[in-house]
């Protein structure tokens, strides 16, 4: 009975730390994906802007970000478009203004070089016409330290932390369940087993009583005193 109980502790104690795998990593995966959620709400907050020029404005910004992604880390480039037309209704007649933040505390000259080389040819910037580009190197406050701000995982370190601690726990409640379910079902059927044999000796004793009442004084006087 001791060592069914210990079992059966040990095994409450498994699902126990498999819960709290399961519980450790739906937080991580939640808080990615609220990270995530606010980083994309933030990009597309003058999405909607019904104002031509700001569409304008919000589309080039969206294509230095699409430019700059294959450099860098979307989390780590602020990018702010300004248009100025030159003449209304003439194609092509606008000056373009692109400011370009890159999160790092020192400048990066291989960094600066190939984005605005990206940049200049992605938006057809013309010195000439007035068009300006500036890079600029900037550490980010939290928003964009917070990818490392939980014990040192950046994000995708803890998605992949996430759906390890998911998967371990998930499968270490199946295996808990079934072991504890498999032990259950041997001591129900050693109890069954009992019940049978007791029930038989009842009815032995039934139907026997004087052969039962001898084998049980032979039992007790041959028994030490």
């Amino acid at each position: 009975m001791g060592g069914n109980k210990s079992v059966l502790i040990a095994n409450l104690m498994t699902m126990l730390v498999m819960s709290l795998c399961v519980l450790i990593a739906v937080a991580l995966l939640s808080q990615v994906a609220w990270q995530h959620w606010r980083l994309s709400v933030e990009e597309s907050f003058d999405a909607s802007a019904e104002d031509p020029h700001s569409q304008r404005e919000t589309y080039l910004e969206r294509k230095v970000m699409s430019l700059a992604s294959s450099l860098l880390d979307r989390r780590d480039i602020k990018v702010t478009v300004q248009v100025e037309e030159i003449a209304k209704g003439a194609q092509g007649a606008e000056r373009k203004t692109v400011l370009a933040l890159i999160n790092r505390a020192t400048p990066d000259p291989k960094i600066e070089q190939a984005l605005s080389s990206l940049v200049t040819a992605g938006l057809g910037l013309n010195e000439a016409r007035g068009d300006q580009l500036a890079v600029q190197f900037h550490a980010f406050p939290s928003l964009s330290g917070s990818k490392t701000m939980l014990f040192g995982f950046d994000l995708v370190q803890r998605v992949y932390l996430g759906i390890a601690l998911l998967l371990l726990g998930v499968l270490g409640l199946i295996l808990a369940s079934y072991r504890y379910r498999q032990r259950r079902a041997k001591a129900l059927q050693t109890e069954g087993d009992y019940r049978d044999q007791l029930l038989r000796f009842k009815n032995i004793a039934q139907e026997e009583p004087n052969r039962v009442a001898s084998v049980l004084s032979e039992w007790l006087n041959g028994a030490p005193s």
